[in-house]
């Protein structure tokens, strides 16, 4: 009987050891679980900080361009207007006026627009994509 009340105690004992043991376990999986919460929640703010910021860029790289293009396409509307009433001229007005108007052509600087590569967050020159 006494071996008996002996190993009892001893299970209970054993039981009890585990249940601590079990115990301590889920207290560190629920401290490892929190602390990747709090690691992934910090990676989601900075990743999408990052994309505000590459949104933001490239949102004024492309109004760059648009306002560039907008620029270089009145230019070349003055330039088709004048154009257009030179070739009204006679022969001789026009020779007359050669000079200045290639003079004129040569001071409208159209550079090549830059596109922005939405996806690889780098800009292109137009003149890399032909």
């Amino acid at each position: 009987m006494e071996r008996a009340l002996a190993m009892e105690s001893k299970e209970k004992d054993s039981t009890a050891a585990w249940k601590n043991k079990v115990k301590r376990r889920r207290e560190r999986i629920k401290a490892e679980c929190e602390k990747l919460r709090r690691f992934v929640n910090e990676e989601e703010q900075r990743l999408l900080q990052r994309l505000e910021e590459e949104e933001s860029e490239t949102l004024r790289s492309l109004e760059a361009n648009v306002a560039q293009l907008s620029r270089q396409s009145s230019s070349l509307r003055t330039l088709i207007s004048e154009i257009k009433e030179k070739s009204r001229q006679t022969p001789a007005e026009l020779l007359k006026d050669v000079k200045r108007t290639l003079d004129r052509c040569c001071i409208f600087p159209f550079p090549h627009p830059v596109h922005s590569c939405l996806g690889c967050g780098r800009h292109i020159h137009v003149e890399e994509l032909g």
